[in-house]
């Protein structure tokens, strides 16, 4: 498979050639290099399949795609590329009046992108050491002399184009990651507050019902939730219980004890349950029933006590649960247990 069949299936791992071709850079260089040089090029991968598609490639153009030799050209991108001294070559071809030129483009030492450029000699000599004719009817045509700078200019135009475009790439991945960082670092802060805020409800004056609404509207707002809920197992009862819930205001949600059954609630086990999930069929059709798009289920342990678990829910939206997410509310249900056992 080519490194263009790789970037169209989105296979492809470096970001530096992805955005030239994706930005359309690389079409518009081979364009005005052809047209300005008067030879012709062509962005290549390892294997020799072009990495640009021209729609609007001139017929000369590929006249010589088609004389030119495929192993000879193999051969050169094969010695450049696995060289860490040469960068470019140029060798003759069967025809006396034609130069073939392989370019290895590099950044940070490291190859993204070959070019192959083609000439079409105005002052070739010693014809008669070639075994074909001088090729004819060609338009392009360009000194050997000139061909040679033509080699150099492209090599060291794409070098420096190449270290630019990564050197931005590179600072825009520094402030993602930056910004990244700092939405992180507020979040953390959000649910240490929203801890200490939970921890104090154990001193306030309400009953235990009401503390435990409290704490499971502050788990559910912090993470924007849509419902949180708290439900018991009863030995010999064939539904469980439904105790304290919490709903989102924009949430219209109804408790199923029915709809929950038991599988969903596995004694000390904790749930973590997504669409994308790999869940029974139990348990997915648990979580359908009760209307559930993402669901974490915690058991909740009190001394003499069997059976309690509390749901955080996801109803309108796909969730895919972060582990911090899941420290923050494993924390929630510490603070709830220290409220139930009172």
């Amino acid at each position: 498979m080519s490194k263009l069949e790789n970037i169209v299936r989105g296979q492809e791992e470096d970001p530096l050639l992805k955005s030239l071709i994706e930005g359309g850079e690389l079409e518009k260089w081979q364009k005005h290099f052809c047209d300005i040089a008067n030879v012709f090029a062509w962005c290549v991968d390892d294997e020799g399949t072009p990495l640009v598609k021209s729609d609007r490639e001139k017929e000369e153009a590929g006249r010589i795609k088609r004389l030119i030799d495929e192993n000879q050209l193999l051969d050169m991108l094969s010695r450049l590329s696995e060289s860490v001294l040469e960068d470019q070559t140029v060798e003759t071809t069967a025809y006396p009046n034609m130069r073939l030129a392989v370019i290895v483009s590099r950044a940070n030492g490291k190859p993204v992108v070959s070019w192959l450029v083609c000439g079409i000699l105005s002052d070739a000599e010693n014809m008669q050491d070639y075994e074909n004719p001088p090729l004819e009817g060609f338009e392009n045509q360009i000194t050997e002399k000139q061909f040679l700078r033509a080699v150099d200019t492209l090599r060291d135009i794409t070098s420096s184009l190449f270290e630019y475009k990564l050197s931005v790439l590179t600072a825009n991945a520094e402030y993602a990651r930056a910004r990244r960082m700092e939405s992180e670092m507020e979040e953390n802060l959000k649910r240490a507050e929203a801890l200490t805020e939970a921890v104090w409800i154990l001193d306030g004056d309400e009953g235990v019902e009401q503390k435990a609404g409290k704490l499971l509207e502050i788990a559910g707002s912090v993470l924007d939730l849509s419902v949180a809920v708290i439900y018991r197992v009863q030995k010999g009862m064939p539904f469980p219980e439904i105790g304290t819930k919490w709903c989102r205001k924009d949430v219209e949600w109804e408790p199923d004890a029915e709809g929950m059954g038991l599988s969903l609630l596995r004694g000390e086990k904790t749930l973590i349950l997504s669409q994308s999930s790999s869940i029974g069929v139990s348990e997915k059709e648990g979580m359908e029933n009760l209307g559930f798009r993402a669901l974490v289920v915690m058991p909740v342990s009190i001394p003499g006590v069997k059976g309690i678990h509390v749901c955080f829910g996801e109803t309108l939206r796909e969730r895919v649960w972060k582990l911090e997410e899941i420290r923050f509310l494993r924390d929630c249900v510490k603070i709830l247990q220290r409220v139930l056992s009172k």
